[in-house]
């Protein structure tokens, strides 16, 4: 069983592990270092030559710049259907001919 990690109850200067990371986002761990990569993430702290960590502020802030940008990106509900599809468009390309 997969343990979840809650950001409310932890202080929000913690350090995370990759681990920690990846089940916080739901990503795997490649995905993590391309979103780095990408800039889509702060580079890790480099507390020695193998060790890494997140700051858990930093992940908060993306995935509130996340969820902004999906608010913002969300398409308007439609408020009108869509106008039905007449027989003329549909057998335009052949000419009418069924």
């Amino acid at each position: 069983m997969t343990e979840l990690v809650s950001t409310q109850s932890i202080d929000d200067t913690q350090l995370l592990r990759i681990k920690d990371v990846m089940r916080l986002l739901g990503i795997s761990k490649s995905s993590v270092y391309r979103f780095v990569k990408e800039n889509r993430l702060p580079k890790p702290l480099k507390l020695s030559a193998r060790a890494a960590r997140f700051r858990l502020s930093a992940i908060n802030h993306y995935l509130d710049e996340l969820e902004q940008s999906r608010a913002v990106n969300t398409p308007a509900i439609r408020t009108k259907p869509l106008s039905p599809v007449t027989q003329d468009a549909t057998h335009a390309e052949d000419g009418g001919q069924q």
